[in-house]
Parts: C-alpha cells; structure tokens; sequence
C-alpha cells in the first residue's frame, strides 16, 4: 500500500522524536502493553481517522486511536487512548468508551453506552441505550447485550449472558 516499514519493535528508540505511533494489534492487553513500553520513552501518538468514517460534533477521540472506514460516531460521544473502531461500527449518540477498547466491524451501540477499558465487543454485537459494560469483558460476536453487564468475563448470545469469568 506504500507505506513503508521503518524498523521493528526492537528499534523503536531510533524514532522517538522523529515519528508518531500508533499500535494496530487488536488484543487490548498486548496493545495497552506495548504502548506503555513506549510510552515510558516519552512517545508521540498519532490519532487516525479513515476519510470514509462519518464523525458527529462534540465527539472527543483520544490519542492513539484508530476509527476504521464505514464507522459512524455520533454526536457527544467520548472515546479514549488507543482504542479500535473497527469497520463498519455504529457509535450513536452520548457514549463513553474507555481506553483499549477494541469495537469490531459491524457492532452497534445504541446512545448512552459505558464501554469499559480493555472491552472487546465482537463482530456484529449489539448494545441497547443506556448500558454499561464492565472493564476486561468480551462481547461475543453476534451477541446482544440487553442488560449492565457488571462482571468481568465472556459474554455470548442474545440476549447476551455470562459464560466465563475473568480469573
């Protein structure tokens, strides 16, 4: 695609203060990791937005965020550092997702959602107005959650119940 790859993980220090970064990987652990690696070398993040993803006013996107083609933000919605909208996500109105958040292609989120830190909402999922979402939890794809999910863990089907808690 004509992006050239300048170094691997081991050389980052050379480009410190020459380069923005951005962590593409999608497991919120591994990316929250390698992020704070670099940010304990006083790393600059970049914030990239695709020219096809459709932004609402009053939306707050953190640095070291990633907001794929086809996603739709609406309007005073907050997103923080280093998460993932992926392909295609809906993101209505009024909803807070926190850092490492990974939203995969096709999910909805009514307004008024809490997505918790490092949160993975699988392809396809869905979320009613006004739900919160605990940290660390994964949304199974297709899944619809309908209700506060308060612990952490694995959540699948419709409506969306818990299966495996976080150890």
């Amino acid at each position: 695609m004509g992006i050239s790859v300048v170094g691997k993980m081991n050389e980052y220090h050379k480009y410190i203060k020459s380069h923005y970064f951005i962590v593409g990987i999608g497991n919120n652990s591994i990316r929250e990791k390698i992020v704070n690696e670099l940010n304990n070398s006083h790393a600059k993040f970049a914030t990239i937005i695709h020219p096809n993803a459709c932004i609402g006013s009053d939306v707050i996107i953190n640095h070291g965020t990633v907001i794929m083609a086809g996603s739709i933000i609406n309007s005073s919605t907050r997103i923080g550092h280093h998460s993932i909208i992926n392909t295609g996500a809906n993101v209505d109105h009024d909803n807070l997702i926190m850092n490492f958040v990974h939203i995969s292609p096709g999910v909805n989120l009514a307004g008024g959602v809490k997505v918790g830190t490092k949160t993975w909402l699988g392809i396809g999922s869905s979320v009613i107005n006004n739900i919160d979402i605990h940290s660390n939890c994964i949304i199974g794809a297709g899944s619809v959650v309908i209700h506060n999910i308060i612990i952490e863990g694995t959540y699948v089907g419709s409506p969306a119940k818990l299966i495996r808690k976080n150890s």
